[in-house]
């Protein structure tokens, strides 16, 4: 049964049709209206829908990859018990099938955000004053990356340009494998949490909870999609990830690609196991 918070999210969804996806560092989407895809838990119903679109059979993984406007909104709990079976290249290419449009299509999300960002800055460029509408979607802008209100819209600006930018699909996909054990672990099954990003606010507790860590738990969602979005929005907004802003900012001053390999180097804090992490993900990617 699928929750009505759940629907909720789907019709919010749905809402966005009609947005065109561009892939940086993986593939780009085809310029087509969305198309929600309720996952049941049976792997062979699903690589039959991919097939129909013609995302399924290339695995040339050393080209861009033409992703389908198609999203699963929901990941049942026979996920488990159904690929159980399955070989486990199979496994893998059926999770990133299914999670590389949910990232793209979130990138995209940013980008939108970041190209009023930039209309914003064309009218600084030009001193002229910013108008009403200017001012109350940078202040909105600031307080969702995290930034404390300011008076100097040019200096608030620079700091938001450098957090409201894309996260490398290759990246995203290489931690949503590792963190959800390619969608098969208990966070993901119960929760849709696909990169086992913590909370202080309740969450689902792990069964070897360590209390010197405090009462965490780990961050629930309505399903996946809402999972990709907050942890973009992290990697976005918490101290935490400060050099992965600032490695990716240099990377765009410079004209040069944002690659998730580059990226991956700044996420050491993102995992206690540290540099040993990036190189999981390094090998993963």
């Amino acid at each position: 049964m699928i929750k009505k918070s759940t629907i909720f999210a789907i019709i919010a969804i749905m809402l966005c049709f009609g947005i065109q996806l561009g892939a940086p560092d993986i593939g780009q989407a085809n310029s087509s209206d969305y198309e929600i895809k309720i996952y049941t838990g049976e792997a062979s119903e699903t690589i039959k829908f991919f097939k129909s679109k013609n995302f399924w059979g290339e695995q040339a993984h050393d080209k861009d990859l033409a992703v389908p406007p198609i999203i699963v909104a929901v990941v049942d709990k026979r996920w488990v018990k159904d690929v159980r079976d399955l070989p486990v290249d199979i496994k893998k290419e059926l999770f990133y099938r299914t999670i590389i449009p949910m990232i793209l299509f979130s990138n995209k999300l940013i980008m939108q955000e970041r190209q009023e960002l930039v209309a914003i800055s064309s009218t600084l460029d030009r001193r002229k004053p910013l108008s009403e509408k200017e001012q109350t979607r940078l202040q909105s802008l600031g307080n969702k990356y995290g930034l404390p209100d300011s008076t100097d819209p040019g200096k608030q600006l620079g700091k938001l340009l450098e957090r409201v930018d894309i996260i490398p699909p290759s990246l995203a996909l290489g931690q949503a494998a590792y963190e959800s054990g390619y969608g098969t672990s208990r966070f993901t099954l119960e929760g849709n949490a696909l990169f086992g990003q913590w909370t202080y606010a309740g969450g689902m507790k792990p069964r070897e909870h360590r209390t010197s860590k405090g009462n965490y738990g780990v961050a629930a969602y309505n399903w996946p999609f809402d999972s990709v979005r907050a942890y973009m929005l992290n990697l976005n907004s918490h101290k935490a990830y400060k050099a992965l802003r600032g490695k990716r900012a240099l990377l765009r001053r410079q004209g040069k690609e944002i690659t998730g390999m580059t990226l991956a180097e700044t996420l050491d804090k993102y995992s206690e196991r540290g540099m040993e992490y990036v190189k999981t993900l390094h090998s993963i990617i």
